[in-house]
């Protein structure tokens, strides 16, 4: 207890008052989201998560060493059967083998180091790019804005695919071309939002005091209005980092990213799926480690932004809050449906004025253009603007496939092993050995007349191909639709009728589960816990595979049900 000042005493002998005192201490917008957040259990369970999970993969070699199993040695004899079926979990093994015989637990531990390190290292550059870019967005507006802003455009309207198989072309798929892919991508969600945060601030009181003072614009713009922006950052790239964790699972599940024999999650995942029908374990423990780490990211998000801004309601509230929030309703309601008291019967009301004329045509007309001279305008520099960013993505597109030495370009368009004949056939067909601008304007010129390119892989040009698969994709998009509609407005339905009932918390954290999961990962998930299951019981109308709705539209929904 602090020492009473001579002051302190003086009050207290004015007011009568004697004995210990109790100084009244004021607290910080963070020392209140700290103590907010201290009191959310689900951020506390999930913080406790990710720092067990930190833990064991920095303990990886101590495991490898207590079992005697390296994350790439290979056990044949022990790990494997005499029918090459991999080993269930045991002593030997404790999460079980994979095809070759090594041990799944320990690479799962050295998969989590990847899976950590790609999330916080690519959400850490992202941040300081796409805060960078936000706030220069922002603060200038202009021609700075315009630009950075169809920048952003241009990046969020990439394929991610394809800018990794470029990069997997020219560098070979590796970590730093996982990194530098999720990257790419990271930053410009993150300065879409910083640059909205910092329009809204630019123009506030305290911004215009320190203008006055002689502040310059890059002093106001990382001491004035940064930190005002550090609650919306943090939880930007707290929940940044899980979905960098199954970007890089995709790539790696695609053969795009970290290459075998080194342990990550989504190549351990990539060789489970021709064995999880005899080795569920093989499935099951490298799919459980990456919910369980995407979930908690995702739950410790929720609650950073639920300390940082009370007023949201969480997906998991507290039982407290939730109480609280029904007698509020309940109280909102009440008060809306109160009797109200009879009113006095009022006048007659006076006579309605007289119908103004109808105004003439052309002045109608003229006001009617007047409008549109307002709107027109935006719709051509918005369309000028979709120009530019598809202008964007095919110079970048460009850039990534065909600024290389010319064999290398050919090689790779080849999709085999090419003999020196077809190299130079490819160099020909392509204009590989013209100047770079000649082949850039070939490659828009063949863009604009509808020519995707020819395939030397299988010998067709790639609109066959895609016309081809073109009824089986739309087939599977009108099914998925259907699918999610009828499903996502059921369970929204009877969740809003029981809100913070057993079904709405079930159908809940079923969501935040399938959100957490990469598409893949749940694909084959649904195989293994429902197709099998229900075909081992005799229920065949379920089936993987496609079938097209020529063969009967319960056939075909039977099909659609699950991935092929």
């Amino acid at each position: 207890m602090p020492e009473a000042t001579p002051r302190m005493v003086q009050l207290q002998a004015q007011t009568g008052q004697a004995g210990p005192f109790r100084v009244i201490e004021g607290r910080g917008q963070w020392r209140l989201a700290w103590r907010r957040l201290r009191r959310d259990k689900a951020a506390v369970a999930s913080a406790a998560v990710l720092a067990i999970t930190a833990a064991l993969a920095l303990a990886a070699p101590a495991f490898a060493a207590l079992t005697g199993h390296g994350p790439a040695q290979q056990f044949p004899n022990t790990g494997l059967s005499a029918t090459g079926v991999p080993t269930g979990p045991g002593r030997a093994f404790w999460f079980g083998a994979d095809d070759l015989g090594r041990d799944l637990f320990i690479r799962i531990l050295y998969g989590a180091r990847i899976s950590l390190f790609v999330g916080v290292a690519t959400t850490v550059i992202g941040t300081v790019l796409g805060v960078s870019a936000g706030l220069m967005a922002g603060y200038f507006r202009g021609w700075t804005d315009q630009a950075l802003s169809r920048l952003v455009d241009a990046v969020l309207a990439f394929p991610y695919v394809v800018l990794a198989l470029a990069l997997a072309a020219v560098l070979g798929p590796s970590l730093p071309v996982v990194i530098g892919v999720i990257s790419f991508f990271t930053w410009a969600g993150i300065a879409r939002v910083v640059r909205g945060q910092a329009i809204s601030l630019r123009e506030r009181e305290f911004i215009e005091a320190a203008r006055s003072l002689g502040a310059g614009p890059w002093r106001i713009m990382f001491t004035e209005i940064l930190p005002n922006l550090v609650g919306p950052v943090l939880v930007l790239a707290t929940l940044a980092i899980p979905s960098a964790i199954i970007f890089e699972a995709t790539l790696s599940f695609l053969g795009l990213g970290v290459q075998p024999p080194t342990a990550s999650w989504g190549n351990i995942l990539a060789g489970a799926q021709n064995n999880y029908s005899v080795a569920w374990w093989y499935l099951v423990f490298p799919a459980l480690a990456l919910l369980i780490t995407t979930l908690a990211f995702n739950m410790l998000g929720d609650g950073i932004r639920d300390a940082l801004d009370p007023a949201t309601d969480r997906l998991l509230a507290r039982p407290g809050k939730r109480k609280q929030r029904r007698r509020d309703r309940r109280a909102a309601r009440a008060t809306r449906t109160a009797p109200v008291a009879p009113s006095r019967p009022r006048a007659a009301a006076p006579a309605a004025p007289p119908r103004p004329k109808r105004e003439p045509l052309l002045p109608r007309l003229a006001r009617y253009l007047r409008g549109w001279s307002t709107v027109l305008p935006f719709l051509a520099r918005r369309t000028a603007a979709g120009a530019v960013v598809l202008w964007a993505v095919t110079l970048g597109t460009f850039l990534l496939f065909f600024t290389r030495p010319a064999i290398s370009v050919a090689r790779s368009m080849a999709g085999k092993e090419p003999s020196a004949a077809e190299l130079r056939q490819i160099t020909r067909q392509l204009g590989l050995n013209q100047p770079i601008l000649a082949q850039y304007w070939h490659f828009a010129d063949r863009l604009l007349h509808g020519n995707l390119g020819y395939s030397y892989y299988t010998g067709e040009p790639v609109t066959t191909i895609l016309s081809q698969d073109l009824p089986r994709t739309a087939s599977l998009v009108a099914g998925g639709v259907v699918l999610w509609l009828i499903v996502g407005i059921g369970v929204g339905v009877l969740s809003a009728t029981r809100a913070r009932g057993l079904f709405d918390r079930v159908a809940t954290v079923g969501v935040l589960a399938g959100l957490s999961l990469p598409t893949f990962v749940l694909g084959q998930l649904l195989l293994l816990g429902v197709f099998l299951q229900l075909n081992s019981c005799g229920f065949t109308w379920i089936q993987d595979g496609y079938a097209g709705p020529t063969q009967g539209l319960s056939t075909w929904a039977g099909h659609m049900i699950l991935p092929g």
